[in-house]
């Protein structure tokens, strides 16, 4: 299939050292009495494929050992790695984060502690025990707007306290609320409650720009976290990349996963969620949209799957229904987990998507085709050939050469 090669232009703003910025980060936390001699660190990773992760965490872990800490990493990822240790452990070498990559232990699990409810909507808050009986936890996680719902705190620091260091218990506790719903208050209010009553003094949150680089590492009080989250979430909205085609027929995803994002695509760029309910996301219009392929960080789990309309048998095969099942049940989303037609290879599949589609106003009488490699990658998108004059003078848009797909 010919296809033409297209260049998007967004925000780049990529740091130029990402382990300097956060050793600075770190000295001024050391420096305003946050970070101490001593103790032990649980220091908080989740289960998303963030930029630079595994230096930014093992910038962390080295510069407490520096310190005279002893620090360890927990997974804050909620029902991720299939809800258990062994599963966790995988999501996070997925990454490169091992014991012997960090230099440090990894203590997975999943045996959290019910450590109370909050003041205003009696939440309960649970919270994995190791960290809860750490001297310090440090909970790292990118900031970005979410998959689900709109509000001044989404992804990030606030989300990884309430759903991530809450494992299994903590994430099905908050989901029986209903994500489209409730968590616009419910994130930061069971986040702020638990910043206060964990032993965190701060956390350190990371921001990425249109092109999936590192932004920033910010170290963020306790007491400033929900101004200064607020903040880089509102930068980190500014930054989404997008579809500057805004109208098409089929748009074709060779790669989904959770490491791309929580619902494998995101949301925020192809305008479709699996949640029922939710306020609409702004996105391109088009008819069908078909998924070719799984990444290997995700481990079998495409929750959300059920965004596309047709799938590979290539992807029907790789997906593990347990781990996928455990995630969605635990969100209280069973419509995530619904199969898309499953067809055969990326031609016949890619095939059957454009046969189906209707009201078809082109010069070859062929649907208009978007291909995108995934979400986290949208400097550079596909078209069919008959679309070449529609987005010709959009702006922020390159022509670049044909290519056979």
């Amino acid at each position: 299939m010919k296809m033409v090669r297209v260049k998007q232009q967004f925000t780049s703003a990529p740091l130029a050292d990402v382990a300097a910025t956060t050793r600075q980060e770190l000295d001024r936390m050391a420096a305003a009495g946050l970070i101490r001699s001593g103790e032990r660190v649980a220091v908080g990773m989740g289960s998303r494929g963030v930029s630079n992760m595994a230096l930014i965490i093992r910038t962390v872990v080295d510069y407490l050992k520096e310190k005279g800490n002893s620090p360890f990493i927990v997974p804050a990822m909620g029902s991720h790695g299939n809800a258990c240790a062994e599963g966790q452990k995988a999501v996070m070498a997925s990454y490169g984060v091992t014991e012997e990559s960090m230099g440090v232990p990894i203590v997975a699990g999943t045996e959290t502690v019910l450590l109370g409810y909050t003041e205003e909507h009696h939440v309960p808050c649970h919270a994995y025990r190791p960290a809860v009986e750490a001297d310090l936890v440090i909970p790292v996680n990118r900031i970005k707007v979410h998959t689900d719902f709109k509000g001044p705190i989404e992804s990030g620091i606030h989300k990884m306290l309430g759903i991530g260091l809450g494992n299994l218990a903590g994430a099905t506790a908050l989901h029986t609320y209903g994500s489209a719903k409730n968590f616009e208050w419910l994130i930061p209010e069971v986040g702020q409650w638990l910043a206060r009553h964990l032993p965190m003094r701060f956390g350190v949150g990371v921001v990425e720009d249109s092109y999936e680089n590192t932004a920033a590492v910010r170290a963020i009080t306790v007491e400033d976290l929900y101004q200064e989250e607020a903040e880089l979430l509102a930068w980190s909205r500014s930054m989404m990349p997008r579809f500057i085609p805004e109208e098409f027929d089929v748009l074709v995803v060779e790669r989904f996963g959770k490491d791309i994002s929580g619902a494998g695509m995101d949301p925020n760029i192809v305008g479709r969620t699996s949640i029922p309910g939710s306020k609409p996301f702004p996105g391109p219009k088009f008819q069908f949209c078909v998924v070719l392929d799984l990444t290997d960080a995700c481990h079998g789990n495409a929750a959300a799957i059920s965004c596309a309309d047709f799938i590979t048998r290539r992807v029907f095969d790789k997906l593990d229904l347990a781990a996928m099942y455990q995630n969605c049940l635990a969100c209280h989303n069973p419509f995530a987990a619904f199969i898309p037609v499953i067809a055969g290879d990326e031609q016949e599949t890619i095939e059957l998507a454009c046969r189906t589609c209707v009201n078809i106003d082109t010069p070859d009488g062929r649907p208009r085709i978007v291909r995108i490699k995934d979400t986290l990658h949208m400097g550079e998108i596909l078209i069919s050939p008959n679309m070449v004059e529609q987005v010709r003078d959009l702006p922020g848009l390159t022509l670049l050469d044909e290519v056979e797909v």
